[in-house]
């Protein structure tokens, strides 16, 4: 079943991933939010869905030497909430699956970006 997201969540979605509003840390909440608010009583596949959607784009964020430091250094410090997130969807083999790639997919890339200056 493929995602369904409107235009709106996914003109924030391009905002968030371009960084182009950099002091504006309000968008990024605001797009962390929609999970709770449009998601999270969608069922677990529509959750699961979204949810690795959202760690995505803040992985590719943060790994994107064209946008903005800080803001990156923002998502970062965000992507706990989705992953915690992610932790709360019942117990099945394939989320626990999905929950550890995802956490070591994050633990490769962060400190590959930050032990060879990649966010400098």
């Amino acid at each position: 079943m493929p995602l369904k997201v409107d235009s709106e969540t996914r003109e924030l979605e391009r905002l968030v991933r371009l960084g182009r509003s950099p002091d504006c840390p309000d968008l990024l909440y605001r797009y962390l939010r929609l999970y709770t608010e449009k998601f999270s009583q969608q069922g677990v596949e529509t959750s699961r869905a979204y949810l690795t959607r959202v760690i995505d784009l803040l992985l590719e964020t943060i790994c994107d030497p064209l946008v903005p430091y800080h803001w990156r250094a923002l998502c970062l410090d965000s992507i706990h909430q989705p992953v915690f997130d992610l932790s709360n969807l019942p117990r099945t083999e394939n989320n626990r699956r999905l929950l550890r790639n995802k956490t070591y997919e994050i633990g490769v890339l962060t400190r590959h970006l930050f032990q060879y200056g990649g966010a400098s």
